[in-house]
């Protein structure tokens, strides 16, 4: 249970035998937008124009938030991938991003 823009959500699970819990879990969702962020600045101070999207993926139908960042079926992955109007990046480009990834992760 949670909000979109909750620090924590409680994520309550049934045991095989009945028996139910409900811990903190970090909301996934507030992750992924910071990632999204720093990953799009990051592109930008190296002067890659493009834009970043990004999704959770939560299986189960279990998200207790109704979020276009949340991805629940193969379909929901197809449409995000594929929709129309999107901004594709060219060969060269995703190259070039690949490069600079690599180089600042052996450098860290």
């Amino acid at each position: 249970m949670g909000d979109e823009d909750d620090y924590e959500w409680q994520k309550i699970k049934i045991t095989d035998s009945g028996n139910m819990y409900a811990k903190q879990v970090k909301n996934p969702i507030r992750q992924l937008k910071r990632q999204v962020y720093l990953l799009a600045h990051y592109l930008q101070f190296h002067r890659i124009r493009v834009w970043v999207d990004g999704y959770v993926i939560l299986l189960h139908q279990n998200s207790p938030v109704d979020s276009g960042h949340v991805i629940s079926s193969i379909s929901d992955i197809d449409r995000a991938v594929h929709t129309e109007g999107k901004n594709h990046l060219h060969p060269k480009e995703i190259e070039q991003i690949i490069t600079l990834l690599q180089r600042d992760a052996r450098q860290s």
